[in-house]
């Protein structure tokens, strides 16, 4: 359900290596790390047993041992993803085949600003609105200078970058790869890793006016 404050926000982070050139004339060695990329994400994940479930979002064809062709299965969140993660019901992560992730945070209850309604109480929603935006961005790039309105999201992404960068590393040298962007592929880079959040605002017409 839709109410004044219901906001999802596009979080973007580099893994640094590319899964699929689309410019290459041979794939099979990013295809590959590519699976085994998945499949070490799933492996280290079901070990931590925390609740987290990775889809496996890339089919691929063979001849002998060779891969011959791939597709992506639903490609109605994107249609690039090798792969996409649970981590919490609010918090998914998709992994592009450019060598990104993405991590999708819906705050649909305005939880963001659940300790300050009564402050805001008689300011419009549209102000108000912007006002959440504001205080999740800024403390999801670590500018927030009260307490993180967040935490839980704020620490399951950054562990969970972590084990991307952790698992893309190994596995690429395992299969030659090298890093194509190794400046913003890292925890030092700007927010640990983050550059910007895209919200989206969930406008329910019903509680806010176009005007």
């Amino acid at each position: 359900m839709i109410n004044e404050y219901s906001q999802i926000h596009i979080i973007p982070f580099d893994l640094g290596y590319v899964f699929i050139d689309v410019l290459s004339v041979d794939n099979q060695p990013n295809l590959l790390f590519a699976q085994d990329f998945i499949r070490e994400l799933q492996n280290q994940i079901g070990l931590a047993n925390q609740g987290i479930k990775v889809y496996n979002n890339i089919q691929f064809s063979y001849i002998g041992k060779t891969i011959s062709r791939y597709k992506f299965i639903n490609t109605e969140m994107s249609e690039n993803a090798i792969c996409y993660v649970k981590l919490k019901e609010n918090l998914y992560c998709y992994i592009l085949a450019n060598g990104t992730g993405v991590f999708v945070f819906s705050d649909l209850n305005g939880d963001a600003i659940r300790d300050k309604k009564h402050e805001l109480k008689g300011y419009s929603n549209a102000l108000i609105a912007n006002y959440q935006k504001k205080i999740t961005q800024s403390t999801i790039l670590n500018k927030y200078k009260g307490e993180d309105v967040f935490p839980e999201e704020e620490a399951c992404m950054f562990n969970f970058r972590k084990l991307c960068w952790s698992i893309a590393t190994t596995t690429a040298s395992k299969h030659k790869i090298e890093m194509v962007r190794k400046f913003s592929s890292n925890i030092h880079y700007k927010a640990e890793g983050f550059s910007y959040v895209l919200t989206i605002y969930l406008i329910n017409p019903n509680l806010m006016s176009k005007k």
